[in-house]
């Protein structure tokens, strides 16, 4: 996840990072997409790596904007 968000110079000020996920396709036959919360604080400021997910291919990454910062913009 740290990767893929550096790839594109980072999040921006209307960012949330409180509402970050990977969407990841339904295997073949399942027909169910998996959704993985990622704790971008813990990453960032902890180090813990439980949440940053490796991204295969397909996986979409979501990061959800701030409603008010939005709007203000």
């Amino acid at each position: 996840v740290l990767d893929a968000v550096a790839q594109v110079n980072g999040l921006t000020p209307v960012s949330n990072p409180n509402k970050v996920w990977i969407a990841r396709p339904a295997q073949a036959g399942c027909g169910v997409v998996q959704t993985l919360p990622v704790d971008w604080n813990a990453i960032t400021t902890g180090g813990v790596t439980d949440t940053n997910y490796q991204i295969f291919p397909g996986d979409r990454l979501y990061v959800q904007a701030r409603p008010l910062v939005t709007l203000d913009n």
